[in-house]
């Protein structure tokens, strides 16, 4: 009878991974929306999940997230215009001064019987405004202050980059456990299913379930770190 009931377990298992392996075919038909170019190839998961964990460092992921991360580059680039704004217009912060020079002519004529003869004018002429700007310095101010803004902003994105950073870790720390009490809880059922007895089978198969749930959770929680990083690679798995 006991060999009868682990036949049956054996087959139920088989009939749940079957039925997986359908609602995965089905959920992969959504992710051609996501594929470069129109595709007739379902895109389905391959590997085993099983990557090894790893011992990761903050201050590393955080010097790799500076370096690497788009938000980041693009207000570190922002600063860099700003900078250059406020130092162009604190040179060409000057009184503008505006000179001219002119040239009149009037030709010979003759009125009421007088003769006059030709006559030439030249002139030279400086306009100078009111400095009122270069008491106030309005301009040089504003990009002052749009430089200050775009610090501000870079150094509160670099904390919240840390933030981020330190929670992913912390999930991390998390997963990594989970995983190695699913893998040695299911070491352990493998063992029992030796048996044969239904009890271990569907024991083995639980655990089985569970470990995949852990390699999951592990392999999400590390992307997650890594993609903070700046790393948009894929772990080998």
């Amino acid at each position: 009878m006991k060999g009868q009931e682990a036949q049956e377990a054996l087959a139920e298992r088989k009939r749940l991974q079957r039925d997986l392996v359908k609602d995965i075919r089905y959920l992969s038909h959504a992710m051609l929306t996501y594929m470069p170019e129109d595709s007739r190839e379902i895109p389905e998961p391959f590997g085993t999940l099983a990557v090894e964990p790893r011992d990761l460092d903050a201050e590393a992921l955080l010097r790799s997230a500076y370096s690497k991360r788009a938000d980041l580059l693009s207000i570190e680039s922002a600063l860099k215009s700003a900078d250059a704004n406020l130092q162009m217009v604190d040179k060409t912060h000057n009184i503008d001064f505006y000179p001219s020079v002119w040239y009149s002519r009037t030709p010979s004529y003759t009125s009421s019987g007088t003769d006059y003869g030709e006559t030439k004018a030249y002139g030279f002429s400086l306009t100078m405004p009111i400095p009122t700007s270069a008491l106030y310095r309005s301009d040089v101010l504003a990009a002052a202050n749009n430089k200050t803004q775009v610090e501000i902003n870079l150094m509160e994105s670099k904390k919240r980059v840390r933030m981020e950073i330190n929670q992913a870790l912390i999930q991390y720390a998390n997963a990594k456990e989970l995983l190695g009490s699913a893998e040695s809880a299911y070491r352990a059922a493998v063992m029992g299913s030796k048996k044969e007895d239904s009890a271990s089978v569907v024991a083995e198969r639980q655990k089985s379930v569970d470990l995949i749930d852990a390699r999951t959770n592990h392999l999400k929680a590390l992307i997650y770190v890594l993609r903070l990083s700046g790393d948009y690679s894929l772990p080998a798995m």
